[in-house]
């Protein structure tokens, strides 16, 4: 989860790439778990870095 950050810290990488990349063969999979490990959705955590 800690690389998915990283990733996702890089808005030209789609989120569904970065599942990709990590082994998720099902976004929504992806981002359910991502959302059960820090609380926010992919989408949220990305929005927050952009608009502290």
């Amino acid at each position: 989860m800690e690389r998915a950050k990283e990733l996702l810290e890089q808005p030209d990488i789609k989120i569904m790439d970065i599942a990709e990349r990590l082994g998720y063969a099902d976004n929504h999979y992806f981002s359910k778990a991502f959302r059960i490990y820090y609380h926010v959705t992919p989408t949220q955590y990305r929005n927050q870095l952009q608009n502290p």
